[in-house]
């Protein structure tokens, strides 16, 4: 199963260039928001789209040494998170829900405090409350980098 966020990303990020901020800064949200909310996608999917978020982040906040790795970077994690999605569909989808959960459980056996969101928590709510928390750490970084310059 392949899914529609990440088909839009592989067709968005292969017409990317470097200095289109704006657009890289949207396909990143669009990147973590799958990455952090889509719970239906298998977790390497997901680890997958983080992993592109995070190297058109770097294009975003100026540290990237070559922001044309950077992208190209990114575009292989969305292909690689596409590959993965094509191939959990194919059988494996139910076995790595079943496999995520036992180690969600495993976990919660571990450290009794790292609770799973309640059912009645705000997803609107707390999705603009990482969004914001995601901009203010973005600000702190680029400030970081500033006073390191």
């Amino acid at each position: 199963m392949v899914y529609q966020a990440l088909d839009d990303a592989a067709f968005t990020v292969v017409q990317l260039e470097v200095t289109e901020l704006d657009d890289i800064k949207a396909l990143r949200d669009k990147l973590r928001e799958f990455a952090v909310f889509d719970e239906d996608a298998p977790p390497r999917v997901r680890a997958y789209a983080q992993e592109a978020a995070t190297a058109l982040n770097l294009i975003v906040l100026g540290a990237a040494p070559e922001p044309e790795k950077a992208l190209q970077n990114a575009s292989t994690a969305i292909e690689r998170a596409i590959a993965e999605a094509e191939q959990a569909g194919a059988g494996g989808a139910a076995e790595a829900r079943a496999a995520a959960e036992a180690a969600a459980a495993e976990a919660r056996a571990e450290d009794p405090t790292s609770e799973p969101l309640p059912g009645d928590v705000d997803r609107e709510l707390l999705r603009d409350f990482l969004t914001e928390s995601r901009d203010g750490l973005t600000a702190a970084e680029q400030a970081l980098l500033a006073l390191e310059s």
